[in-house]
């Protein structure tokens, strides 16, 4: 696509194929930033590992079952508005009436006056596209996911807070020290 900017002449072919450099340089920095960031998301994940072991009630059980059903809804949402961007595309392409792109590009080869090699540039430009929203996906929902589950843990948190103290049979040693234990949690969380 890059060097298809260099091959146009009019300002709206080259602001289009701009557009979608551009866009195509974003996705993958924001795949770089995780990417660089990973030691530190892995991280995050063995700290909610601890913090789901500690869920113990029903009613925390169910705030963090909760919270999972939100996390799934948004992504499989997040991936159907994607999907549906590409899938609007390949209609677009598909039902025109001459051969059509997903998206201005270059090929080394004529692709406009043969079936074939216009069946590769499109299957070509149909995966990119797909990679392109699996990226997408993943870059644009796991920081809400992990905010979701976070708050969720916070929640869960003060839920084992309140029901300090409440049992009369428990003795002062284990409440103090599920205290102790509440005070490390929150002190993760907020790391």
């Amino acid at each position: 696509m890059t060097i298809f900017l260099f091959h146009l002449d009019h300002l709206k072919d080259i602001l289009l194929n701009l557009s979608v450099n551009l866009t195509s340089i974003a996705i993958n920095l924001k795949f770089a930033n995780i990417l660089f960031r990973r030691r530190n998301i892995l991280d995050v994940n063995t700290w909610v590992h601890q913090l789901d072991t500690r869920v113990s009630s029903a009613q925390e059980q169910e705030c963090i079952r909760s919270a999972v059903r939100i996390a799934h809804k948004m992504f499989y949402l997040t991936c159907v508005m994607y999907s549906g961007s590409i899938i609007l595309g390949e209609f677009n392409a598909l039902l025109s009436h001459e051969n059509k792109l997903l998206g201005p590009a270059w090929y080394p080869f004529d692709w406009q006056h043969s079936t074939w090699k216009y069946c590769i540039v499109h299957v070509h430009q149909s995966v990119v596209s797909v990679l392109y929203m699996l990226q997408n996906v993943s870059n644009d929902t796991f920081p809400a996911i992990y905010m979701i589950v976070l708050t969720s843990h916070i929640k869960t948190l003060n839920i084992r807070i309140r029901k300090l103290g409440v049992e009369s049979t428990e003795s002062w040693q284990v409440t103090n020290a599920k205290l102790i234990q509440c005070i490390k949690d929150q002190q993760m969380l907020v790391k």
